[in-house]
């Protein structure tokens, strides 16, 4: 209960800005040595800040090349507003879980 509150102070700090660099994001994951999974957040489609989509092909490269046979699971958790469908197969493709977060 303690670190599903910390957790939850933590998400809340969070704001949005207009870009969804998931390609960034999990390429700067997948240098953390000894990691096994992954959680990514998101409210939106990726992109390269406001009004340039990436297509969604790219992000999977993305997971393709950083997993290197390491096995990591991606979980993906959408708010309001998030590609679930982008999302799902993500967490899919490396036996993660997707979940909505409600906007409560």
């Amino acid at each position: 209960p303690a670190n599903r509150a910390s957790a939850k102070s933590f998400v809340d700090t969070f704001g949005a800005m207009g870009g969804t660099a998931t390609d960034k994001a999990l390429e700067e994951a997948y240098r953390i040595k000894g990691a096994r999974a992954f959680y990514l957040l998101s409210d939106g489609s990726p992109s390269h800040g406001m009004g340039t989509p990436l297509p969604p092909e790219e992000v999977y490269k993305v997971v393709r090349r950083g997993d290197q046979g390491r096995g990591i699971t991606i979980h993906t958790m959408g708010f309001v507003g998030a590609n679930k469908a982008f999302m799902q197969k993500l967490s899919s493709m490396t036996g993660g879980r997707y979940s909505d977060i409600p906007n409560d």
